[in-house]
């Protein structure tokens, strides 16, 4: 702010208050003329009643009435004059404060355009280190995350696998007999034994069940089944499978308890169209016996157009031996 506008806004401050004060000073003055006022109208009450008591003179009694009265009108135009000159002192004042309302306005626009230039200037000077901040700490945030989800991947699966492997014997005990039967080899069959249920025109179950035989001459040993469905988002299966959590919770059963291998199954089952599952325990098929998969339901609707097909497979991992079901569940329509 200019120096001559510091200065006007300094004199219209000491003429504002110098209003006031004047201004107060004539209330002061008009109420003292009304009071002295009324101080004449009650002489002149006591005149007239003194006057009728007394029996004076008509024309003594006049003329100090007439000098009442010219009294009276004195302060009447006092009064007048007073309040003439307070309405102007009023005016003036509040023109006066107009006056510095505006400047102090004024004032405050231009604080403010400054605040903003100031800001403006410092924005500037770091919005670009703040934008490449910001962009690095994204992307850092963004592979933390990433690395995040893989590590609790990671977690359920050891996770899922210590669950399993406690339920396994310590140790392979392996007899001799089988240890030095090198030559032998492995044999196994397995079929699906099914059957379908039509609910309705768009609805279907098929129920059956997986039965894994060892014709071969050699003790087989934990199977892993593979369910492989077409279309992969057919993929699902109920029944007598637990997760390992639910298999825990129920406590120990009578024959073989099948597993799913993943926590999350029907998620993954659905992204790769396969349900893997496994027994509970440490399991052997001796030459000639057969475990099974029992009373497994998969619910089909047709309103997938195309051929609906569960294949089977399944895995020996510590003897290396693999094998395909003889037959699938297929549905054509």
């Amino acid at each position: 702010m200019k120096q001559d506008e510091k200065l006007s806004y300094s004199r219209l401050i000491t003429r504002t208050k110098y209003f006031q004060e004047k201004s107060l000073e004539l209330e002061k003055e008009l109420i003292f003329v009304r009071d002295h006022l009324q101080l004449v109208e009650t002489k002149m009450e006591e005149l007239q009643y003194e006057n009728d008591a007394k029996g004076e003179s008509f024309e003594a009694a006049q003329g100090r009435m007439q000098e009442l009265e010219k009294e009276l009108n004195d302060a009447h135009q006092k009064i007048k004059t007073l309040d003439e000159e307070r309405t102007r002192l009023t005016v003036d004042l509040e023109k006066a404060q107009k006056e510095i309302g505006v400047k102090q306005k004024t004032s405050n626009d231009l604080k403010v355009k400054l605040e903003a230039l100031e800001k403006k200037y410092q924005g500037a000077v770091s919005e670009g280190r703040i934008k490449n901040y910001e962009q690095l700490l994204t992307t850092m945030q963004n592979d933390i995350n990433e690395k995040e989800v893989q590590i609790q991947q990671f977690k359920t699966k050891v996770k899922d696998y210590e669950r399993r492997m406690k339920y396994r014997t310590e140790g392979n005990e392996v007899n001799n007999t089988q240890s030095t039967e090198t030559i032998e080899k492995l044999k196994s069959l397995a079929y699906f034994n099914y059957s379908i249920i039509v609910q309705d025109k768009k609805s279907f179950i098929v129920r059956g069940d997986l039965q894994i035989a060892n014709s071969g001459s050699m003790t087989l040993k934990n199977p892993v089944v593979c369910f492989r469905f077409r279309p992969a988002e057919t993929a699902i299966i109920k029944g007598q499978i637990l997760t390992v959590e639910q298999a825990e919770t129920r406590g120990a059963t009578s024959g073989t308890q099948w597993t799913f291998m993943d926590s999350d199954w029907m998620s993954k089952a659905r992204d790769r169209g396969e349900i893997w599952v496994s027994p509970l325990g440490d399991v052997s098929i001796q030459p000639g016996g057969q475990i099974g998969i029992d009373n497994f339901q998969i619910p089909f609707k047709s309103e997938i157009h195309e051929p609906f097909v569960v294949e089977g497979f399944i895995y020996f991992y510590e003897q290396d031996y693999k094998i395909k079901t003889s037959n699938q569940i297929a549905i054509s329509y």
